[in-house]
């Protein structure tokens, strides 16, 4: 069972994109690839770092004008894998992630599933932005 994550990305600083690919290196289980999709062809992101890895794969994408919905469906079908997994270009995934995501198909056999996350700040603060009122409940990490 392979895991496509596919990321959509409009920066030209890639620190974040490189915390990302640290925690996809990180996953215990490795069987992944990693779809990165750049927004515009004018963007001029270094990604060479990721050359080596042939899980890696870049496909840049005209313009989107602010639609990254059409980014995302973009890199879902440039995915080879089983299994579609949308990371934010700014996030990053907890090293038994895609492990969890396949014990939970293997058991279920779910259509969709979503994840809980947690939302920090670039001083490493942890926010928390949405009320209880909707439904939103937290704990620590």
């Amino acid at each position: 069972m392979m895991f496509s994550v596919v990321t959509p990305f409009h920066k030209e600083d890639i620190h974040f994109l490189l915390d990302l690919y640290n925690s996809l290196l990180e996953q215990t289980l490795n069987d992944w690839e990693w779809v990165l999709v750049p927004n515009g062809e004018g963007l001029k992101a270094d990604l060479s770092c990721f050359s080596k890895d042939n899980r890696v794969r870049v496909f840049p994408f005209e313009y989107a004008d602010g639609k990254v919905g059409a980014l995302k469906r973009f890199g879902c079908y440039q995915a080879t894998g089983e299994y579609l997994v949308e990371v934010d270009f700014d996030d990053l995934l907890t090293p038994d992630c895609l492990e969890k995501l396949k014990k939970e198909i293997d058991k279920d056999q779910p259509d969709f599933i979503y994840s809980n996350f947690c939302q920090v700040d670039l001083d490493g603060n942890t926010t928390h932005l949405w009320s209880s009122y909707y439904g939103w409940t937290y704990r620590d990490y």
